[in-house]
């Protein structure tokens, strides 16, 4: 699942399909540091802000080099995905680092 934005999707449905896409990736799991715990999944806090980071960076980058996107739009794309990583970084605070709860605040 790609930061940028897919034709109309909302920014709380594009923040929770991001999310959705990670905890089904195996590799992104393992990155994140996701385990069990006392029957709870959690997720290391400093995994996901370098995920994050790196996800906006990458968005970015492809924003900025599509020659399809006058400069306007570029700005715009950025700002959305620049709002769904702080939507992100909201819920991952107040989720205490579980996952459940990280999905059930982004789903709304």
């Amino acid at each position: 699942m790609r930061l940028q934005s897919e034709g109309s999707l909302p920014q709380p449905k594009r923040s929770y399909r991001l999310l959705e896409s990670w905890f089904q990736d195996g590799d992104v799991q393992q990155f994140l540091k996701v385990n069990r715990y006392r029957d709870l999944l959690w997720f290391n806090r400093e995994a996901f802000d370098q995920m994050l980071g790196w996800t906006l960076s990458v968005a970015v980058i492809e924003t900025a080099a599509n020659p399809l996107c006058g400069a306007d739009e570029v700005a715009e794309e950025i700002v959305g995905c620049y709002d769904v990583v702080q939507q992100l970084q909201q819920a991952e605070e107040a989720s205490g680092y579980q996952v459940e709860k990280l999905l059930e605040l982004v789903r709304g």
